[in-house]
């Protein structure tokens, strides 16, 4: 008899806010202002905030859902339950088209915990891609005949409005913005963890 363990396996959460209908007019409007107010700071065309986000109060809202679903994680991981997560970075990026692909494959240093939301995509928009983080597995292309978790090289999540992708920070990823014409809209943050560890 076999027995197969998925040893150290690596957890990335996705959720979708409950409310995003409703409040995404003021967090689109912030964050545009946001983009506008840094474009005028650098006199240049920009297609990203700053990454202090986090201290606005019209994205209070957001702000919150970041953390509750942060915790949730922690909470699903079987983490201490006095661990303290802090945001310590939150910004926005507006990429256009194909020419703003980032095929750069990253990780978030000096964090502990990562997200991705999504403010505004549309059906063309790519997935973000996670690379499995062992090298030796990537190593040999063996072929397979059916894609698993257990087998796979990349993983694809796709976006949609409202979605938020949190991940270990140390985690590979691929950012991948829209086919078409219009901004994809996301923000990202990190977290670091705090306590007794």
């Amino acid at each position: 008899m076999m027995q197969l363990l998925e040893l150290f396996p690596t957890i990335v959460a996705v959720f979708d806010c409950d409310t995003f209908d409703s409040d995404a007019p003021k967090w689109r409007s912030e964050i545009a202002k946001a983009i506008k107010e840094r474009q005028e700071r650098h006199g240049a065309l920009e297609y990203q905030t700053d990454d202090r986000l986090h201290e606005r109060l019209e994205l209070a809202g957001l702000i919150n859902f970041f953390r509750r679903c942060s915790a949730e994680y922690m909470q699903a991981l079987k983490y201490r339950s006095g661990i303290e997560l802090r945001l310590e970075c939150c910004w926005a990026t507006a990429l256009v088209g194909e020419g703003d692909d980032c095929s750069e494959i990253l990780q978030h240093a000096n964090s502990f915990l990562s997200g991705a939301f999504y403010l505004d995509v549309d059906e063309a928009a790519k997935p973000m891609i996670f690379r499995d983080p062992r090298p030796q597995n990537r190593a040999f292309n063996i072929p397979v005949e059916q894609e698993l978790r257990i087998n796979r090289k990349y993983y694809a999540i796709g976006p949609s409005n409202g979605r938020l992708v949190l991940f270990p920070s140390w985690l590979e990823h691929r950012v991948r913005p829209s086919l078409s014409d219009v901004p994809q809209v996301s923000l990202s943050f990190n977290m670091t963890a705090h306590g007794r560890l």
